[in-house]
């Protein structure tokens, strides 16, 4: 899966670093029938912060973020925060070494710009978007 493809990419790419997953579900449907599928992989993280379902204009159902955050695990829960206070929440949490890195198809993208904002940014966050990285800062030993 995607999923596991881009978790993989990230243990190999920072194997010394604690993984943080932003994880939003794109449609109730697809959550439905990968809901096991999606909890096995994402419960390779260390911490996985799973958003509200982005619906792309379909129906709510009887399946919910929260059930996929439960799936996974003691290490995952479910947030429904505006963004800037999930990117506080998850900056005022980060450990270093850390990865925070954010998976969907929806407008979770929208949460890269508050981790991001110079006032807030900490000295452990780089980011990539759309292929163009920012240059990471190197850590101290």
């Amino acid at each position: 899966t995607e999923v596991r493809a881009s978790i993989d990419a990230l243990r190999q790419r920072y194997p010394q670093h604690r993984l943080t997953l932003v994880f939003q579900p794109h449609r109730y449907a697809r959550l439905r029938t990968y809901l096991d599928d999606f909890a096995t992989e994402l419960r390779r993280a260390d911490r996985i912060r799973v958003t509200g379902v982005f619906a792309a204009w379909t129906a709510r159902e009887d399946i919910d973020s929260e059930d996929l955050a439960e799936k996974i695990g003691p290490q995952a829960t479910c947030d429904r925060a505006p963004w800037p206070d999930l990117a506080r929440d998850l900056l005022d949490k980060v450990q270093a070494p850390e990865v925070i890195a954010i998976l969907g198809a929806g407008n979770v993208e929208d949460l890269i710009p508050f981790l991001m904002t110079p006032t807030k940014v900490h000295p452990l966050v780089s980011g990539v978007r759309s292929g163009v990285s920012k240059e990471e800062p190197e850590l101290e030993s």
